[in-house]
């Protein structure tokens, strides 16, 4: 997956459906989640940070997290360019990572979850990582045909139906769990025929 996010980078961080996905997630955020200078936050798969471009003044950290070096060397060119002081770069998977227990507010991701293959024991870890009554915010694909993607090589699911995240994170005992559709991505299938790809948000909250 890296080699793919990294040889597109550039022409993602610059694509106006992409900006336009960040900021109506970090809009939908700000609405659930009442962030604080005091919040240390995980943005895991942050890509080159176009969601953590729209947050960090207002938090007292964000790390950043990722896997494609192509993508955190654009976030770095960021940082520097905005004299970013409490940001921290992490090339890692979350589940690899040496992270402490209980130690962010917040942790959220977006056009993630289809990626990852065993979704509860990848809870597990968020879980366990979030201070308790800590939120965790997920966006991402309402199911689909496959057609969102040009390449699904490392596509693990074509979305999600309306109540199957619901379901995995109760079963990880989450609370408070709300639901909502934030944004409908328009774009051509590989026959060139303009599609609709309708994506979900959700947050819920540590027990």
């Amino acid at each position: 997956m890296n080699n793919r996010f990294d040889q597109k980078a550039r022409e993602l961080d610059e694509h106006p459906v992409m900006r336009e996905v960040a900021l109506k997630f970090s809009q939908t955020l700000l609405s659930h989640v009442p962030l604080s200078q005091k919040y240390n936050i995980l943005d895991y798969g942050c890509g080159s940070g176009l969601i953590g471009m729209h947050l960090y003044k207002k938090v007292n950290s964000l790390v950043m997290m990722d896997t494609s070096e192509g993508m955190l060397c654009i976030l770095k060119e960021k940082i520097l360019k905005n004299n970013i002081n409490n940001m921290e770069i992490i090339n890692c998977e979350l589940e690899k990572a040496q992270i402490e227990p209980d130690k962010f507010d917040v942790i959220y991701i977006n056009n993630v979850l289809h990626h990852i293959e065993d979704i509860s024991s990848f809870l597990a870890v968020v879980k366990k990582s979030l201070k308790p009554k800590g939120y965790f915010c997920i966006g991402d694909l309402e199911k689909e045909d496959g057609s969102f993607h040009s390449d699904n090589a490392d596509v693990r699911h074509f979305g999600f139906e309306e109540h199957e995240i619901e379901e995995y994170l109760a079963n990880c005992n989450f609370e408070k769990i709300k639901n909502e559709r934030y944004y409908t991505v328009k774009k051509p299938d590989n026959s060139g025929k303009i599609k609709q790809y309708p994506m979900f948000f959700i947050s819920a909250t540590k027990s």
